[in-house]
């Protein structure tokens, strides 16, 4: 029997005691300054093992008011509390039943009665004696033959004035009464036929603070372990690791396990005052058995959308030799293999636990790289320990135009631009509708060989993507549609220009083409007849004489019908004269001259051409409504006389509405109206 004086006006104290179970007190008076008329022991006990304790509360001034608590906890059922005082006894058969979980007992005493608390419940009022209480001792003895494994602390507080009542008495300062924080990470991450290893963090000692003393380590089959009856039922481990400072990462591997089992773990932390910290989460993880399986479920050989999710998942499944499935086995996925310079591919799951159906599942997310992705799902001490999914990722570039066909600048109405809006978009093949945001496309616009009557590609200019430089060469990344706007400007010239879109980080995605035709549309070659003939053809704009194909003598079906007709009149007027005709339009319209190096006129923007090649003596000839026209003999430009000839052909064609030009020695003449 120990025995401590309790004075009011005193601090703490602890001390050790014998027996099963572990106790925690503390004491609780009135201010010292006034006579003492209640005196309050609040203690945590938690019982360790069955057996007997007492406990006592000896007033110094006399035994009137002594009041002794003789406790006996059976092995089942719930723990009877026996009193005595010096003149009245009896007992108390407690209704919570303290097991392995720690109960809060109060003592209320007062000088006529003494009020029992458990868990804040009022349990009993005891007879006391009705000698006031000024001083007192404390005693805790121990009846049992158990040995010494338990450890009591006491600490004294002091109020200032009032009477309270046990509801109304404020949290006295006290020991270490601050539980470790609980475990919310407990994992298990790798299991043999006889052990399962586990992972976790360190709670603090205090909560989140210091470190704790001990683990509390349970397994069991029965299922998971999600409560203290459940926790105090499971086999407790040996071995647990000391805790480390909190935050530190923990492992320890429980031994002695059956093969082919699934188990379930829990765990707790207790520091050294003995407060036990809340229980943790319960992961489960099979070991493993001899015969067992992995196989492949779904995924294998896909089709995908570069960035974007598979669409069936990737999913393993585990069975045992008779072909049951295995739950808990643990099963890790990881990408063994990718397109070259492939990034952001990931898996949703690494590392995981098979269901109860034996499956185990991750989704692939594909890099931003088209080709073969391999991912491999591992078992370890399974046969085969790893399978291998291979599935592939794709990506289709689509360009359109509207309109697709517009005019050489410069020659563009209102109705009939010379830009056109082209729309690029990033989507899948096996699934079009599976967009791709953020994806970098390059767009290229390049002159379609020898398109527009042009014979000197190497020089011919081409539009432009109308963005800040007007460049030819552009990338941008598509929106969160998978696509992205912008427009493209012709140049002077006529002909078909390729809008090319190439991805801007993967050579191997295909690229995607459209053709924007630059024309004057409804040109028409001028007809061979007897009447006139056709002359100007050149190795860089093809014609006659020069070749046989005819590339420079293109005009609306007007002014076709205009020439055809004026030289056929003069030819029966003149039959022994021959009107030429010579440079009217490209099959395209548009600019089509190449003038010397260096030269430059000033209304072609310099940022649409390169100025160097490009030149203007055919300027006007870009509609199919005007030409250079000439006789046999000549034609007078300006100062000199007219022959009968010329008068005749210049008031035919003035009749028929054409103005004409001097121009050297040739007329240039264009339907009025027509010209630019």
């Amino acid at each position: 029997m120990i025995r401590a004086r309790i004075l009011p006006s005193r601090g703490g104290l602890s001390f050790n005691l014998s027996f099963a179970t572990k106790f925690y007190f503390r004491d609780e008076t009135l201010d010292p300054v006034f006579p003492a008329s209640a005196l309050t022991f609040e203690w945590r006990a938690e019982t360790l093992s069955a057996g007997y304790f007492d406990m006592g509360i000896y007033d110094l001034a006399g035994e009137s008011s002594d009041l002794i608590f003789d406790g006996f906890v059976p092995r089942s059922g719930p723990p009877v509390l026996e009193f005595f005082t010096f003149n009245h006894s009896g007992s108390v058969e407690l209704s919570p039943a303290l097991g392995k979980g720690p109960r809060t007992f109060r003592i209320v005493r007062r000088s006529d009665r003494s009020d029992l608390y458990v868990d804040g419940v009022l349990e009993a009022m005891l007879p006391a004696g009705v000698t006031p209480i000024t001083e007192a001792y404390l005693h805790v003895g121990s009846f049992s033959e158990q040995p010494p494994n338990y450890t009591a602390i006491w600490k004294h507080v002091a109020y200032a004035r009032g009477a309270y009542t046990p509801e109304e008495l404020p949290s006295p300062s006290r020991g270490d009464v601050t539980s470790p924080s609980a475990i919310a990470d407990l994992r298990a991450t790798a299991a043999s036929t006889r052990s399962v290893t586990l992972a976790w963090t360190a709670p603090g000692d205090d909560a989140e603070l210091g470190a704790a003393s001990v683990y509390d380590l349970r397994y069991t089959t029965s299922g998971p372990i999600v409560g203290e009856a459940e926790f105090a039922a499971a086999s407790q481990a040996s071995g647990e690791p000391s805790p480390g400072a909190a935050g530190s990462a923990e492992t320890f591997t429980v031994m002695g396990l059956f093969p082919a089992a699934t188990y379930y773990f829990a765990l707790k932390a207790v520091d050294e005052a003995g407060n036990a910290g809340a229980l943790s989460n319960t992961p489960v993880m099979a070991t493993l058995g001899a015969g067992w399986t992995l196989t492949i479920v779904r995924g294998d050989g896909q089709v995908g959308t570069v960035t974007k999710a598979a669409a069936i998942t990737l999913t393993v499944q585990v069975a045992d030799a008779s072909g049951m499935a295995v739950a808990g086995a643990s099963v890790t996925f990881s990408t063994s293999a990718a397109p070259a310079g492939a990034a952001g591919h990931r898996l949703s799951v690494l590392s995981t636990t098979t269901a109860s159906n034996g499956a185990a599942a991750s989704v692939l997310t594909f890099g931003d790289h088209i080709g073969t992705y391999t991912v491999r799902a591992a078992c370890a001490g399974y046969a085969p320990s790893s399978v291998n999914f291979t599935v592939a990722a794709e990506l289709r570039l689509v360009v359109s135009l509207s309109p697709s066909s517009i005019r050489p600048l410069g020659t563009e109405t209102s109705s009939e631009p010379a830009r056109t809006t082209i729309l690029v978009t990033a989507a899948g093949v096996s699934v079009p509708d599976d967009r791709v945001a953020n994806y970098p496309v390059v767009l290229v616009s390049t002159p379609a060989a020898y398109s527009g009557g042009h014979h000197h590609d190497d020089h011919r200019p081409t539009g432009r993507f109308e963005v800040p430089g007007n460049p030819s060469v552009y990338e941008a990344n598509t929106g969160i549609d998978g696509s992205y706007f912008l427009s493209y400007v012709s140049t002077w010239t006529g002909g078909r220009e390729m809008i090319t879109a190439k991805s801007g980080i993967d050579a191997g995605v295909r690229v995607a083409t459209r053709i924007v035709t630059v024309e004057v549309a409804g040109l028409v070659l001028l007809p061979t007849t007897t009447f006139y003939t056709k002359v100007g053809g050149t190795s860089l704009h093809q014609g006659p004489p020069a070749g046989a194909i005819d590339d420079n003598h293109y005009g609306t079906a007007e002014f076709n019908a205009i020439i055809s007709s004026v030289s056929a009149q003069f030819k029966a007027k003149f039959p022994n004269r021959t009107v030429r005709i010579n440079d009217m339009s490209l099959p395209s319209g548009g600019l089509f001259d190449i003038g010397p190096t260096g030269s430059c006129f000033s209304d072609f923007p310099a940022n649409t051409k390169p100025c160097k090649v490009w030149s203007k003596p055919h300027a006007y000839h870009r509609l199919g409504t005007s030409c250079d026209f000439n006789l046999d003999i000549g034609l007078p430009t300006q100062g000199q006389n007219d022959t009968s000839e010329s008068i005749y052909i210049r008031d035919a064609l003035k009749l028929r509405g054409i103005k004409i030009w001097p121009e050297g020695d040739h007329w240039h003449v264009y339907l009025v109206g027509g010209g630019p």
